[in-house]
């Protein structure tokens, strides 16, 4: 899997040779993501200690240009028991699309770090 010779100079930890469209938009949907405000109505349970501690794996992985480093398999399996609660909260509550376009947002972004 060599990629093409764009994708070559996106490479980073963790590159695997190919860039799919999806990851190729990662970096740029990390940065609007980073600088997003975070949602007033979703400062409570669950949505601010989930918000916190999938944050704090994300940037270990993506750092601030959006390319996914490898993650140890302990972070690999928390990051999906929070996408996993993050998706049952949010079919559970009643929120502004603000709050959704966030979180939705967010959870794209953990697709694309746990798909490589």
């Amino acid at each position: 899997m060599g990629g093409t010779s764009e994708d070559r100079g996106k490479q980073g930890p963790g590159y695997n040779g190919y860039v799919t469209p999806e990851l190729r938009e990662l970096p740029s949907v990390w940065r609007a993501h980073q600088e997003a405000r975070f949602p007033a109505s979703a400062r409570r349970e669950p949505f601010l200690p989930l918000d916190a501690r999938i944050g704090a794996i994300l940037t270990a992985c993506l750092k601030t240009d959006g390319i996914p480093r490898p993650l140890a398999s302990e972070q690999r399996s928390a990051l999906r028991r929070d996408r996993d609660a993050l998706a049952a909260a949010l079919r559970s509550s009643s929120l502004d699309p603000q709050t959704i376009d966030y979180f939705s947002r967010l959870a794209w972004i953990i697709d694309r770090v746990l798909s490589p």
